[in-house]
């Protein structure tokens, strides 16, 4: 056959390739290569037709074939001579290093693995730029995009130093690639997608300043090609860019700030609370205001801890408690009543301002005293409701993303644990046994605070029945936690009625954060007023990174955010219809907070079998459905049932992030948690409704790709809010 007919087939190919019909450019490839194969003086134009073979395998999504092709390929033309191997072993450089930086980071791939394929790409077009070739431009380009991705992995891995050295030299490579492609006048497209990659390079180096400089110009450029109906073809889109410089614009603010926080840091040594003030803010980064909740209770400590020592000092001098202020004699009484009317007058939706006298006998409270408690709760759940179509749907979305992610968190050594504090469970239901059967009482994780005689009781019950829904989700929607139930509570009147609620409540945060060493711990419930012991308890949790989920209240519009939920330092939970609405007993959403919700209505989960017992509480069997082999089920509505659901959620990042080399030590749980859900919520008047499956502009829209679900969960805690 003519080299005129292989030259007018290879055209056919190319043109086939250059359309997107790779398949049939690949076929081509292949025919055309065996008929050239048996003629052994056309060597180097056959490696040519090798690498045209092995470009179509990487555009049809084949990395690991084509890496494997190219490397024979490779081998072969290290043995040619001339001009022409010189142009060859450059682009079959190029060629290999492309399809191993498409390999790094997929699912299947180890981090080791990822970082030898970036490494070794890194190596192959470093030997290729010894010589001047066609492919100069685009072997810095690659060259640049390795360094990028290497950087990646190692930020991923949290060495953070030896990844802000890699994402220079991919800036500088960058800025090596843009001059050649001005000096040999490539096309516009190819200049812009180079300005992107360095600007996205500055971004996560982070020089703001400069990376949004280059974006803003980018986002004009586009504006203005799209103004005169020209598409260029860009590796970006709008949309991305926009979010760049949204990101950008945030981190700006916080870098403005910086300076003011290094100063409120010496403040610690004002008033002494080294380890408080550490405290103090980890609990605000909880919040998306958190740099004005964290100013403003910093100053409340700082005016607090003065009048302390103020305090002491007169007291040690004269028992008539006088204290000379400007030019008359004021009593600390009357001192304390002018700082705490200053208190109220704080801005609207912080819901950190105390009671005047709560907060007095908390921070005047002499060392060692016993905080009192005397406050009652109630449980945030509504009469039984009917079953929903939305609910439905909303649940087998749920329960399709949660197997996904338990998929992904499959390291047996790593435990995660949850409290859950309602009215217990019910160990004898045909489905809790199997989900929840570890030997022994103790070993199950099941204490009873309110018949506390210290003895076990003969096996975990609930005598109301809104325990054992609570507990139900957990156990059906994360599978791989351990669960540990405290009983707070016998029933909802006991709740109600029960001056000693608070301080139950307080005990079983202290046993849980102590003795189980829980990671989250879940409240469905809330308290009639703000409680010291409870507050002691939230304060310790925190202190020992437990995340704290409580119920927001079923009240609707007529009340505000009930207590604990109301704290700054807890995640607040409402209640949502299956469409994403909040539900019509919701609180109204908090001005300068995230107000995170979950579905919260029609909510199916196991229920006690109260059918048998002697009860006239007919809200007991009401709705009790029977499931064949899993005993009874109900559907109930409340914030109750969307606390449940959110920390199922928190369960699973924080897994991933523990088992996927998320570098947790740059988080706190609650903050890793908060900029997740953050990440998987939709913004709808006022409440930040948690989609999972979809999330801020469909970010997770595919998370049963596990690269895809992990880009975007590394996205969300990337970002500053």
């Amino acid at each position: 056959m003519s080299t005129t007919t292989w030259v007018s087939r290879e055209l056919h190919a190319l043109e086939l390739k250059g359309t997107e019909n790779y398949a049939e450019a690949l076929r081509l490839f292949e025919k055309l290569i065996q008929d050239v194969k048996s003629n052994p003086d056309q060597e180097t134009y056959l490696l040519k037709l090798r690498g045209f073979y092995g470009e179509c395998l990487y555009d049809l999504d084949r990395f690991a074939e084509a890496e494997t092709y190219h490397r024979v390929t490779m081998k072969r033309w290290e043995l040619q001579k001339g001009e022409d191997s010189t142009e060859g072993r450059a682009r079959i450089r190029l060629l290999l290093a492309t399809s191993m930086l498409a390999q790094c980071g997929t699912e299947g791939l180890s981090v080791d693995a990822s970082t030898k394929k970036a490494t070794d790409s890194i190596s192959l077009l470093q030997s290729a730029l010894d010589s001047e070739t066609e492919s100069l431009v685009a072997i810095t380009a690659c060259l640049a995009e390795s360094f990028a991705t290497l950087g990646e992995i190692r930020l991923n891995c949290g060495e953070t130093e030896a990844s802000q050295q890699l994402y220079k030299k991919a800036v500088d490579t960058g800025r090596a690639t843009l001059e050649r492609q001005i000096a040999t006048r490539c096309h516009d497209d190819e200049i812009l997608c180079t300005k992107f990659h360095i600007a996205e390079d500055l971004y996560k180096l982070g020089n703001i300043k400069e990376a949004k400089e280059i974006f803003q110009f980018l986002f004009s450029q586009i504006k203005d090609l799209s103004s005169k109906g020209e598409a260029p073809k860009l590796e970006f889109t709008e949309k991305e860019v926009d979010d760049y410089l949204e990101h950008c614009s945030n981190n700006e603010r916080r870098m403005s700030t910086l300076s003011r926080w290094k100063r409120a840091r010496r403040a610690k040594a004002f008033y002494g609370y080294t380890a408080q003030f550490e405290d103090l803010l980890r609990a605000c980064r909880t919040r998306s205001n958190w740099r004005l909740v964290f100013g403003w209770c910093l100053f409340n400590r700082m005016v607090r801890a003065y009048i302390k020592r103020k305090r002491s000092r007169v007291v040690a001098q004269s028992s008539s408690l006088y204290l000379n202020a400007g030019t008359g004699k004021n009593s600390i009484r009357k001192r304390d009543q002018a700082t705490n009317v200053r208190k109220q007058t704080a801005p609207a939706g912080y819901g950190l301002i105390r009671r005047t006298s709560t907060w007095r006998e908390e921070y005047f409270r002499p060392k060692g005293q016993t905080a009192h408690s005397n406050s009652r709760g109630e449980l945030f759940d509504s009469h039984p409701a009917e079953q929903s179509p939305e609910s439905d749907k909303w649940l087998r979305a749920f329960g399709e993303l949660t197997t996904s992610l338990t998929g992904y968190t499959e390291d047996k050594d790593i435990d995660t644990k949850v409290a859950i504090l309602d009215t217990g469970i019910d160990a004898q239901h045909p489905w809790i046994k199997q989900r929840w059967k570890r030997d022994g009482l103790l070993e199950r994780g099941f204490r009873d605070f309110v018949n506390d005689t210290g003895d076990p009781p003969e096996y975990p019950r609930d005598n109301d029945g809104h325990g054992t829904h609570c507990a139900g989700l957990i156990l059906q929607y994360a599978r791989r936690t351990s669960l540990y139930v405290a009983r707070v509570a016998s029933s909802h009147e006991e709740c109600q009625n029960d001056p000693e609620f608070g301080l139950k409540v307080a005990n079983a945060i202290n046993y849980a954060v102590q003795n189980w060493g829980v990671n989250i711990i879940s409240m469905s419930f809330g308290l009639n007023d703000e409680d010291i012991s409870v507050g002691e308890a939230l304060a310790y949790a925190s202190r020992e990174r437990v995340c704290v989920f409580a119920a927001a209240s079923n009240d609707g519009l007529r009340q505000g955010i009930a207590y604990p939920a109301s704290r700054f330092e807890v995640f607040c939970v409402h209640a949502a219809e299956g469409s994403g609405r909040a539900a019509s007993f919701t609180p109204q959403a908090r001005v300068g907070h995230m107000n995170y919700s979950m579905l919260g209505t029609s909510v199916l989960s196991a229920w006690p079998d109260f059918r048998q017992s002697d009860t006239s509480d007919s809200r007991r069997v009401k709705g009790v459905v029977e499931v064949a082999n899993a005993g009874t089920w109900k559907h109930q509505s409340g914030t109750s049932q969307a606390t449940p659901i959110a920390v199922v959620m928190a369960v699973h990042i924080l897994r991933y992030g523990l088992t996927n080399g998320v570098p947790l030590a740059r988080y706190d749980p609650q903050d890793l948690v908060r900029r997740v859900f953050q990440g998987m919520s939709k913004y709808d008047n006022g409440y930040h409704s948690i989609l999972p499956w979809e999330g801020t502009r469909g970010r997770f829209k595919h998370y049963r790709k596990r690269g895809e679900f992990d880009r975007s969960f590394r996205m969300s805690i990337s970002e500053d809010s």
